[in-house]
């Protein structure tokens, strides 16, 4: 069901009984947000489709937003159009659960679930304790957890040893027996109260749990080397009365029938040739027992059958093999010069007609139904391939991803031909027309649909969780209570059931931030109304927001590389301090305004005229040397002057609002503004100088001690457009004062 090291795999066949599932894993990257992922993916009988993951932080699923402290499982059960009916944490409280490459979940023919994974330490899980055997160390065991259908707990159990137990696969048959797959370092192994011990490095173990979840048996596979043994993926036949076990044997693909009742071998075959590899994925179906996997480093032979040809890397293999000796019925080889792997397998059509396997590709030349799948991602990237029962090639499609992703798990409904792909990625994957962007490890699931007279996969329903962040950096209210929030958008998110996705991601949130802008309009309940982004490859920032008198909204940012806003692309002139000017009741980008100021100047604050039907804005910060406002100087100054301008509704410069200070022989800054609706405009800064005056206004006084904080008023001629500063005042001490934020009230000034 799943591959050792880093991927581990099961697949899903619905409804053809005794299923496997899937899951999805890669390396843990970290992030402020955490990473999640879904192992397990299986369809319930009315088409419901139930998960199981691991998440470490918070992430999101339909909208609602869950959180952990720690590792934590999952479990939860979607319809068919990706509404969350319940979702659940399983309940580990420490680190439980943290090796993210193994888990799955089981169903069976009540729609009971099952899950199986494995955690540190002790845990307690619904009244259930799970002693770890560890005693107090920080090697995992084996737990497995049995819920009905509508998430409610009936038992948990565990089981290992002193090192390290991996739970992988499980699978179910028509009495409710549970058999459970996977690898163990530990030795002995603890199960149903004794040791058993294998006398190896590691050893593949394959078990079975009565339906009440009680022990019953364990068979141990050990290897004496370094190279791996495990069972990664387990199918029971009914109508066999078989359980059918598959993985790799000191590195190679192996695979066995296994009597229920002892875990006594019927047969086993262990494929020959140069290749190494691993099987993944089983299903039967009738007498045929099907597979896929890997192998790499040369040709494959399966009992009785040809050799398969390595087209260099890993390729995948899918076989058919008799279910009552194990011999090759149908083999064949797929994937190009670089890696590909497959992790999952289903059959679909009613009766069932084509198999359908999911897993990864790195190579540029994968051609497969006689197309190229197209560029992988600098990794890999995940696809999706149909062939006929006897391996025929039929159809293939692939997920673009922008760094790396897998397909790594199935639940097919046969009836429908509808195909849930699940997987993980990392940074970004396009699905359907859309582009998700995540802060790290994040499991998306994908519908696709096989037409078996026309065959071919389209993309149809997607079901992705969305994992983001919103660092809110400035909001403010108009003057009918909405409200704006203007942040850094990191990943993606659902706002009121609207998808915002970045263009890239933080990769250093704390001291570096990455990611885009975002604008939203809310109304008095909270409603999003719209969302604007800006976008561009580089770092970029809010630095303040105003609205004006006719609810538009502005954006004072900082712009480090050419932008894109709201699909628009805009000039390269458009870096810097630049600001932006949104239409209040759409969204729709007015102007953009680059402040182009000489080095060592600052644009510190913007405020909108909020008199009634004005579209004036004010701008205010620090300058040196001179100073050019679209034809209009100011300078030079020698260290750094204030200035204060305003621009209409175009954004051209107002000739006769363009003021800096005089006087000032040191550094003088206005940090902020504000304005009273039909009443005077307010700036607070601070000063070095001792010499200072504004508009003839006399602000000087001594500052040779430190900076002092001063605040002006000053009325303005909406029809002259001019500014008249009526008051300030000054003050400071033996220390620096900084005045950074203004706020007034319409009531008193």
């Amino acid at each position: 069901m799943k591959r050792l090291l880093l991927i581990i795999i099961v697949a899903l066949i619905a409804p053809v009984p005794g299923q496997a599932q899937t899951y999805d894993y890669a390396r843990l990257l970290g992030g402020n947000a955490g990473d999640s992922f879904v192992q397990g993916t299986v369809m319930a009988s009315n088409g419901d489709i139930f998960i199981k993951g691991v998440y470490d932080g918070a992430q999101t699923i339909d909208g609602n937003l869950y959180r952990t402290t720690a590792h934590d499982a999952f479990i939860a059960r979607l319809d068919a159009t990706g509404k969350v009916i319940w979702y659940k944490d399983v309940g580990f409280a420490q680190a439980e659960d943290a090796d993210f490459a193994m888990g799955d979940i089981a169903i069976d023919a009540s729609d009971n679930i099952y899950i199986v994974g494995g955690f540190a330490g002790d845990a307690v899980i619904e009244g259930t304790t799970l002693t770890n055997q560890d005693n107090g160390g920080s090697s995992w065991d084996v737990y497995v957890i049995k819920y009905d259908g509508n998430g409610n707990f009936i038992w948990a159990t565990s089981f290992g040893g002193g090192s390290m137990d991996y739970g992988y696969t499980l699978t179910t048959d028509a009495s409710g027996n549970v058999y459970v797959g996977g690898r163990t370092r530990s030795d002995p192994v603890v199960f149903r109260g004794s040791n058993f011990s294998h006398g190896g490095i590691s050893a593949g173990f394959y078990a079975r749990l009565l339906p009440d979840g009680t022990h019953d048996w364990i068979v141990l596979m050990p290897t004496s080397g370094a190279s791996n043994s495990g069972i990664y993926d387990l199918v029971f036949s009914d109508a066999s009365n078989s359980l059918f076990v598959g993985g790799e044997d000191g590195g190679y693909p192996f695979y066995r029938s296994v009597s229920p009742l002892f875990g006594i071998t019927t047969w086993t075959q262990t494929v020959t040739g140069a290749a190494t590899g691993a099987v993944y994925g089983i299903a039967y179906l009738g007498a045929r027992l099907y597979m896929t996997g890997y192998f790499q480093g040369g040709s494959i032979i399966f009992p009785g059958g040809p050799s398969i040809i390595n087209n260099g890397g890993r390729d995948v293999f899918l076989v058919a093999v008799d279910t009552t000796s194990g011999n090759e019925q149908m083999s064949t080889g797929m994937g190009g010069s670089a890696g590909e792997e497959a992790y999952a397998l289903g059959f679909t059509g009613s009766p069932a007609s084509h198999v359908v396997i999911s897993g990864k590709y790195n190579s540029t030349d994968f051609i497969f139904a006689g197309s190229n799948l197209g560029t992988p991602g600098p990794f890999s990237s995940p696809f999706l391939a149909v062939t006929d029962l006897s391996g025929g090639e039929v159809a293939g499609t692939a997920i673009a991803t922008t760094t790396e992703g897998l397909a790594t798990g199935l639940a097919i409904d046969p009836i429908g031909n509808s195909i849930f792909a699940s997987g993980y990625f990392i940074d970004g994957i396009t699905l359907g027309s859309t582009t998700y962007f995540e802060k790290d490890n994040t499991f998306f699931l994908h519908n696709f649909q096989f037409d078996v007279n026309l065959p071919g996969l389209v993309p149809g329903l997607v079901i992705t969780p969305h994992k983001g962040e919103v660092l809110t950096e400035r909001l403010t209210l108009d003057q009918s209570d909405n409200l704006f929030v203007a942040g850094k958008l990191d990943g993606t998110i659902v706002v009121d059931g609207t998808i915002l996705s970045s263009s890239e991601i933080d990769d250093d949130p704390l001291f570096n931030p990455k990611g885009d802008l975002v604008l939203a309009k809310f109304d008095g309940s909270g409603s999003l109304l719209w969302a604007s982004t800006i976008t561009s490859q580089g770092r970029d920032f809010v630095n303040d927001i105003t609205t004006d008198g006719r609810g538009n909204v502005y954006l004072l940012t900082q712009i480090n590389a050419q932008p894109t806003v709201n699909g628009t692309l805009l000039t390269t002139s458009d870096v810097g301090e630049v600001i932006f000017k949104f239409d209040g009741s759409t969204g729709n980008l007015l102007y953009s305004y680059p402040m182009a100021l000489p080095a060592g100047s600052a644009t510190n604050a913007i405020q909108g005229n909020n008199d009634p039907g004005s579209e004036i804005l004010y701008i205010a910060g620090t300058y040196t040397g001179t100073a050019d406002f679209q034809g209009t100087a100011i300078g030079p100054a020698a260290n750094n002057d204030f200035f204060l301008v305003a621009v209409d509704a175009s954004g051209n410069i107002i000739p006769s609002l363009v003021f800096t200070d005089s006087g000032g022989e040191n550094d003088d800054t206005i940090n902020d503004l504000a304005k009273v609706a039909n009443g005077p405009l307010m700036a607070a800064g601070n000063s070095n100088s001792v010499n200072l005056s504004f508009g003839g206004f006399d602000l000087s006084g001594n500052a040779t001690d430190g900076d002092d904080i001063f605040i002006i008023r000053a009325d303005v001629d909406p029809v002259t457009n001019t500014f008249d500063v009526v008051d300030g005042i000054r003050d400071g001490g033996a220390d620096d004062q900084l005045a950074n934020y203004l706020a007034v009230s319409d009531q008193a000034v």
